[in-house]
């Protein structure tokens, strides 16, 4: 989904890595009988090309794609495809003007643990969705806006003061990301500063630590970062994932009072949000670098690059 390009860099992880990173959550917890919708264009065929790469990887048969007719009525006949499917989890990759009319239609019919990549940015998907949004799961590539334990994030926060209060949000510190990693490369570059010295400039990030967050480039590797975690929108805000595995879904199955994906399979129902418990904003990261360092450095062995 992302080719290289020799003057382009990257500064967030791919949709691919996105949708392995869901793919990886699916099988660990049991929601492998997952809905993926999807539009016929050009980002929803290779979205979803990408996504049956990642499902393979985890052994994961049971899912389903669903192309779907961007119409009224084809809309109407998705959704019908879907619910009849009967299924553990949803995804919908179908972005276009009907994307939204789509999923808040669906949502009305079936409850299971819903998933999304970060095409839209959370607060622009929470305003489009309304009371759709929560329960959902969103893939963010950078770590939580509210997370003050992490320099970076204390770093963001203040300049957002400084800047007027605006509230945090991850599309503004992705944006603030951004511009500290072209910030950093022109200061590298020198007061004589070419095209040629601002690529050499980034190639020396190896890696640059932002506070915390790191992102690493290289003459024939420019991702940047494989950073991707999953948070789970609780109706108030967006709260990271506690991990994920067979045994954090069954204590967080617990919390929520439900049952956890396997079980759901037998018998049906669960927990709105999949199964398992959420940390919020920062609580339970240790205030000290190492420790913070060790839970937010990117290790590019966790997802494939695609």
């Amino acid at each position: 989904m992302r080719p290289f390009n020799p003057l382009v860099f990257h500064t967030r992880a791919s949709y691919a890595q996105e949708l392995n990173k869901i793919a990886r959550q699916l099988s660990s917890t049991g929601f492998t009988k997952c809905a993926v919708a999807y539009f016929d264009n050009p980002f929803g065929t290779a979205a979803i090309a990408a996504f049956e790469a990642a499902a393979k990887s985890y052994k994961n048969t049971d899912w389903k794609a669903f192309l779907v007719v961007e119409t009224p009525e084809g809309i109407a006949k998705g959704i019908e495809e879907i619910v009849a499917f009967q299924p553990t989890a949803l995804m919908s990759l179908a972005i276009g003007g009907l994307g939204i009319p789509f999923y808040k239609g669906l949502r009305k019919r079936i409850q299971t643990p819903a998933f999304s990549i970060s095409f839209l940015g959370s607060r622009p998907l929470l305003a489009a969705l309304g009371d759709a949004a929560v329960g959902i799961t969103v893939a963010q590539v950078v770590p939580s806006p509210h997370s003050v334990a992490l320099p970076l994030v204390h770093a963001y926060q203040s300049a957002l003061k400084k800047a007027g209060g605006t509230e945090p949000g991850y599309s503004s510190l992705e944006g603030y990301v951004n511009a500290r990693i072209l910030i950093e490369a022109l200061r590298r570059s020198g007061r004589t500063a070419t095209r040629e010295k601002l690529i050499d400039a980034m190639h020396s990030m190896r890696p640059y630590d932002l506070g915390g967050f790191e992102v690493r480039y290289g003459p024939n590797d420019h991702s940047g970062t494989d950073f991707v975690e999953l948070t789970y929108f609780n109706g108030e805000r967006f709260h990271p994932r506690a991990g994920g595995g067979r045994k954090k879904e069954k204590e967080g199955a617990k919390i929520w009072g439900g049952k956890t994906g396997g079980e759901q399979k037998k018998k049906g129902g669960g927990p709105p949000g999949g199964g398992f418990f959420y940390r919020g904003g920062g609580a339970g990261v240790p205030n000290t670098r190492a420790s913070q360092k060790n839970r937010w450095q990117i290790r590019r062995s966790e997802s494939p690059m695609y």
